[in-house]
């Protein structure tokens, strides 16, 4: 308790302006997670948005076992149609079930955006912190990554926006091999296998950026 006490003393810079900059730059997404009586949504006269509320409510089936995941009838019936080309970001769905649980579902939709806001600069910061060694620094470039067009401006699609777990990964497997670490380059996979789920296109950057890291890394250390 006390080392997270630690933590959240030295880095309390990050949560304030992270908080304050995103509800700056999403306003008036945080209006609407605590208003219940009104149906709104972030994503703004995107119809792709209704996409995604369905698979939160039929990825919340299959997580459940009440649904396939690879063939449904509950569109196109009676022929129904394959999903095995439908991405279902199930990280995503779990949070916004979980949401669910407490508010209405445009209510859990902006706060899970405002959520995803959050962890990218967060998890930005844990890496340029880690290469960098000045935290003012680290939280600029944080920010840049964090509250950049690729993340904020796609409200309607969270798959696109959540890429939290790419400077995770490639944090992972550069502390890992820096200091001959094998549970960091277990968390490296698994966050890479956990991109895979989430946005194929970003796993796909993902492995190259790890594969020329692996060459960078390779070339300095051949001794070794």
């Amino acid at each position: 308790m006390n080392r997270i006490r630690h933590l959240a003393a030295e880095h309390f810079h990050v949560i304030a302006v992270t908080l304050t900059l995103s509800l700056a730059m999403t306003f008036p997404t945080i209006e609407y997670v605590f208003n219940t009586e009104v149906f709104w949504l972030p994503s703004g006269k995107s119809s792709d948005v209704f996409v995604e509320i369905w698979d939160v409510f039929y990825g919340g089936r299959v997580l459940r076992g009440q649904a396939d995941r690879f063939y449904t009838d509950l569109l196109f019936y009676p022929e129904g149609v394959s999903l095995s080309r439908h991405p279902i970001n199930f990280p995503y769905v779990i949070v916004m079930n979980l949401l669910q649980a407490f508010m209405p579902i445009s209510n859990a939709f902006s706060l899970a955006y405002l959520l995803i806001i959050a962890s990218c600069v967060l998890a930005a910061y844990v890496y340029l912190g880690y290469l960098i060694k000045d935290k003012w620094i680290a939280l600029l470039g944080a920010v840049i990554f964090g509250l950049s067009p690729h993340v904020v401006g796609h409200a309607n699609h969270p798959n696109n926006a959540l890429v939290a777990t790419l400077p995770l990964a490639v944090y992972a497997f550069h502390r890992g091999i820096d200091e001959k670490r094998a549970g960091f380059i277990v968390a490296a996979g698994l966050l890479t296998g956990l991109t895979s789920i989430i946005n194929i296109y970003a796993y796909v950057c993902l492995l190259m950026t790890l594969a020329l890291g692996i060459c960078a890394l390779s070339a300095s250390r051949w001794r070794d």
